[in-house]
């Protein structure tokens, strides 16, 4: 499915900036197919490349229960088909958040799903610092058909954790669709009481109503794909995002050192109501922090503008440190023809 633009007004190009973005950050979307760079698994058919949600994001690695991960060691993870995750034979990929804690020095990580190490990073951490990065990721085919990650860094010692939030479908059967939103929009920004009222405290929880008759989500979401950002925590902590009314379990969406401002993308899982209304909540660790939450987009089954996702071998696109640098407020333009993305 090719992505088409046309002239807009400043403020429908950024939009489409953004949703673009968040494409690129889910790799490759269109027509389901073989996956460049990535082995079809023993007896999988590729039909559908739809998304099926966690009922509960799932921790598969950290760290800080064994050992950190050098640089130049691999650590490879089995992620066991249960809990809602199959064999890798229906895996086109897995959706996962990952954390780096406290490396000794300014490192990168990066997770893949097995062979030789890919240049590419999924996230980069200073040194002392913990923070997250949402990444879909094709996995590794390991035994009794169980998918696996492969982790590495590539400087000083660093604690690692991977959470499984979902997975887009390798087979046919029941899955959903991204729909990107027609623009972004905040649906709460507790600096200003909108959505939710004050700054959280610390283990508190609130619960936002994402999907209704009337709203620009539908209430035949199942996910909703949002931009979650803590402003200025008292305290280092941590942000939770899960459907309301289920265990939030022993994971995080991102990480917030006191003070700072840290965004984070993520896909959560919607429970309904009473009502049929879809709902998710957040939970903040420690301290008081204020969060936004900005909705670039969500999933529903067999929607007629839904986009399926097509999996790729890792590759770096660009790196503008060999070339010219971003100047403030410049546009960098990746790809070609009808599948540019604006980069601002």
């Amino acid at each position: 499915m090719a992505l088409r633009t046309t002239a807009s007004p400043p403020r429908a190009r950024l939009a489409g900036a953004v949703v673009l973005a968040l494409l690129a950050a889910l790799a490759v979307l269109g027509p389901p197919g073989p996956v460049p760079g990535a082995p079809t698994p023993a007896g999988a058919t590729v039909v559908h490349g739809g998304y099926v949600p966690l009922t509960s994001p799932r921790r598969v690695l950290d760290t800080r229960s064994t050992t950190a991960v050098a640089a130049g060691t691999l650590r490879t993870v089995t992620v066991t088909a249960t809990g809602g995750i199959p064999l890798r034979v229906d895996i086109g990929a897995l959706v996962v958040n990952v954390t780096a804690v406290g490396p000794t020095d300014a490192t990168h990580v990066t997770v893949w799903g097995g062979g030789p190490r890919p240049n590419v990073s999924t996230l980069n951490v200073a040194a002392g610092e913990t923070r997250a990065n949402f990444a879909a990721v094709v996995p590794g085919s390991g035994a009794g058909g169980q998918a696996t990650l492969t982790v590495a860094t590539n400087s000083g010692l660093t604690h690692v954790l991977v959470d499984v939030v979902g997975y887009f479908r390798y087979t046919g059967g029941t899955a959903d669709e991204l729909v990107p939103a027609p623009a972004p929009f905040r649906l709460a920004d507790s600096r200003t009481g909108f959505g939710f009222a004050g700054a959280f405290g610390p283990n508190q929880t609130r619960t936002l109503t994402v999907s209704t008759a009337s709203s620009v989500v539908p209430k035949t979401a199942t996910a909703v794909v949002v931009n979650l950002t803590a402003v200025g925590p008292t305290a280092p902590t941590h942000l939770k995002a899960y459907g309301a009314g289920l265990a939030p379990l022993g994971t995080s969406v991102l990480n917030a050192p006191a003070g700072a401002v840290v965004p984070n993308l993520a896909i959560v899982r919607l429970t309904p109501d009473g009502g049929g209304n879809g709902r998710f909540s957040v939970t903040n660790a420690a301290g008081t922090v204020h969060v936004l939450v900005d909705v670039v987009g969500w999933f529903e089954p067999s929607s007629p503008v839904g986009l399926e996702y097509y999996p790729q071998a890792p590759t770096r696109l660009t790196d503008s440190r060999t070339f010219i640098p971003l100047t403030p407020k410049g546009i960098a333009t990746l790809g070609a023809g009808t599948n540019d993305a604006h980069v601002l």
